[in-house]
């Protein structure tokens, strides 16, 4: 499976009531007004300080009931993680994740392939098959997509 725009395009086209969330700087917020812009529904929440996506903004999710939830431009040195976590409140079986991985985000010391393999290796271990991962260079240097479904 080749994680294409038509992919996202598919996904975003899908959806009728989503939710964004974006970190509070200037990437995040581009990010969700692109999106926003796009589908002309949803609703999109900042989060704020250090930008981890936790249990806190289950209540928004459930307050909203999205159909579909997108995370964007978090980047976090426990990304895959972070991911898991949420998977596992917010995410039904069968369900798929799309990471985008910032590798200097996690260790600026470590060759970036060394770190996508790392954490697709935390996504197996949290019970995803791993479908792909794709080394976004040379248009995005040390980022990588990693698709996967539970």
């Amino acid at each position: 499976m080749q994680i294409n725009l038509k992919q996202l395009k598919d996904e975003l086209d899908t959806a009728s009531n989503p939710i964004f969330l974006f970190d509070d700087d200037c990437d995040g917020l581009c990010s969700f007004l692109l999106f926003w812009r796009y589908l002309r529904e949803g609703k999109g929440f900042v989060v704020k300080g250090r930008p981890l996506v936790d249990l806190k903004y289950a209540r928004k999710v459930e307050e909203n009931l999205p159909d579909k939830v997108f995370i964007l431009d978090i980047a976090q040195v426990e990304q895959a993680k972070i991911l898991a976590d949420n998977a596992d409140v917010f995410l039904k079986e069968g369900g798929w994740v799309l990471l985008a991985v910032k590798a200097q985000s996690i260790d600026v010391t470590r060759p970036p392939s060394e770190i996508y393999k790392q954490e697709a290796t935390i996504l197996r271990n949290r019970g995803f098959r791993v479908e792909q991962v794709v080394d976004l260079e040379p248009y995005d240097k040390a980022h990588a997509m990693i698709l996967a479904q539970r």
